[in-house]
Parts: C-alpha cells; sequence; structure tokens
C-alpha cells in the first residue's frame, strides 16, 4: 500500500478471493480497468475527494511483484506498464 505526496490517491496491490471476504471486496470483469484478471493479484487505484475515497480504477498484470506510485499519484508503473491518470481517468498503456 503507498499514499500519494498530497494523500489524494492511494494505490493497494490486493488479492482477488472470491467467496473467502464480503461480496462487495470481490473483482468482478468489470471492475478491471485493462483488461482480464491475471491470477489473484490486482492494483486498485483510489483517490480521495474530501473525505470520501472511491475506487478509480482496477488493475491486474503478470509480472506484478514490483511497483511504484508516483509522488503526485498521477502514475503507477506496476507488471512492467506505466498506467498514467489524466483528469480522473487512468489510461492503459
Amino acid at each position: 500500500m503507498e499514499l500519494s505526496g498530497d494523500g489524494n490517491t492511494l494505490a493497494i496491490l490486493a488479492s482477488n478471493d472470491p467467496g473467502r471476504q464480503p461480496p462487495e471486496l470481490d473483482i468482478k470483469p468489470a471492475d478491471l480497468s485493462c483488461g482480464p484478471m491475471v491470477g489473484s493479484l490486482y492494483m486498485a487505484l483510489y483517490a480521495r475527494n474530501s473525505s470520501t475515497w472511491q475506487r478509480q480504477a482496477a488493475i491486474s498484470r503478470e509480472n506484478a511483484d514490483s511497483w511504484a506510485l508516483a509522488s503526485d499519484g498521477n502514475a503507477v508503473f506496476y507488471g512492467n506498464a506505466l498506467f498514467t491518470r489524466s483528469n480522473g481517468t487512468w489510461a492503459c498503456p
């Protein structure tokens, strides 16, 4: 888990284990931003608006062992790919 320098973007490397957690935490195919679920790990990207957090993206990649969030929260390197955010939307490379 990593928080951006301004405290408004949170990146979490999480595991999707359907049936082992509350259903609202399960990632479904429609929740994924850039392709299908690969394995059980995914990167969840959240943005804060005042005191409310909202998931903006969920990304799954094969090579997920290293990742980094930019200090401004507008880019994340994950699964050997760079994902960037512009106007609240994450773009797939």
